[in-house]
């Protein structure tokens, strides 16, 4: 299994980023890689309305690249599950896809 860094982030609970990082070289990466329980932090701001925030929470994707689940928490208290989804890797490791909430309405948030 290849050794990954990961930066990710949710902005206002409308955007997810994540940028996969290999620790030695580019080797090429699959759906496997993401396999596991993702721990995901965003910081973000609106500048022009001076309104900090952040997201927290954990996403479950297995081998395949189908999300199985999680939950986001943001500091507005505002709590959401992940229901659902898919996401996939190129070979340098870039993430695209969408995640599926709930806590509300539905909301597909995409990836890219």
């Amino acid at each position: 299994m290849k050794r990954v860094r990961v930066l990710s982030g949710l902005f206002l609970g409308l955007f997810c980023f994540a940028v996969a990082i290999p620790t030695a070289g580019l080797a090429g990466f699959s759906n496997s890689d993401l396999a596991g329980t993702w721990h995901v932090y965003s910081l973000s701001d609106q500048p022009l309305f001076n309104d900090p925030s952040w997201v927290r929470g954990t996403i479950t994707i297995n081998s395949s690249g189908v999300v199985t689940g999680g939950s986001l928490l943001n500091s507005y208290n505002s709590f959401a599950t992940i229901t659902g989804g898919s996401v996939s890797l190129n070979g340098i490791g870039v993430m695209s896809g969408s995640l599926t909430l709930s806590g509300g309405a539905p909301q597909d948030i995409p990836l890219n």
